[in-house]
């Protein structure tokens, strides 16, 4: 009989993961995350950090589909699994063997936070300011009342549109809001969602340089055309939700 104990005592080669050799079916429960992460650069992290170690016990030369493995992994020099892939991709016999859960958990923690995330633009300051409806109103459903916050009732229906897709004079970054008729005094600010908008100036037809009538289709049944750029969220001043 052999105990699990003593396969970790069995020699073998360690592997240099930045030869691309990680398998993200050793740590199955954060695999998916593995798989789509990985890059060189992490791979020369985890070499260079030395904290997971996986030594190769046997992996004989079969053809160029089928393997035959068997590796111990370690963290910390801690050994915590055993792990048997074999078959066509590896995927004909799988066996695994857990034998520090504290110790692949801390390894598991280990990996997550080397991780690079989706995007850095989800990281936000728990302090920072948003408008209630960014957070209780989307799908179409509003549910700010089951919370007990207040949305914000300044609004006004207007359209806004990207100024240079109307005409060459106006920039990227650029917008034009058509305010219905009758609105003729554009707010300061606009925001649609989370985007802030501050206004430049009140449009007529000369802003449109040699193009009239790019003027006269978007000028149509409107009151007013505001150009507005995108600016950071003012401070105790009233922002017009369209």
């Amino acid at each position: 009989m052999l105990k699990l104990k003593d396969v970790y005592d069995l020699q073998g080669k360690q592997l240099k993961f930045a030869d691309w050799y990680f398998q993200a079916e050793w740590f199955p429960e954060i695999g998916n995350m593995l798989t789509y992460r990985l890059s060189s650069e992490l791979l020369e992290q985890l070499d260079a950090d030395g904290r997971i170690k996986v030594i190769e016990l046997v992996n004989p030369y079969i053809d160029g589909d089928r393997v035959c493995e068997m590796h111990t992994l370690w963290f910390d020099d801690q050994p915590f699994a055993i792990h048997q892939r074999a078959g066509r991709g590896g995927t004909d016999h799988k066996a695994r063997w857990l034998t520090d859960k504290a110790a692949y958990l801390d390894a598991c923690k280990y990996l997550l936070g080397i991780l690079p995330l989706d995007t850095e633009e989800d990281l936000r300051d728990p302090n920072e300011v948003v408008y209630p409806e960014e957070i209780f109103c989307f799908y179409g459903h509003d549910f700010s009342v089951q919370f007990g916050h207040a949305l914000e009732s300044k609004s006004m229906n207007a359209q806004v549109i990207h100024a240079h897709r109307i005409a060459n004079v106006f920039q990227l970054g650029d917008y034009l809001a058509l305010f219905e008729s009758g609105q003729n005094e554009p707010p300061e600010y606009l925001r649609r969602d989370a985007f802030v908008m501050k206004l430049e100036r009140v449009l007529g037809a000369t802003d449109f340089g040699d193009n009239p009538q790019a003027y006269e289709r978007v000028q149509e049944g409107v009151g007013c055309i505001g150009l507005y750029r995108e600016c950071s969220r003012p401070d105790n001043v009233t922002v017009v939700k369209v």
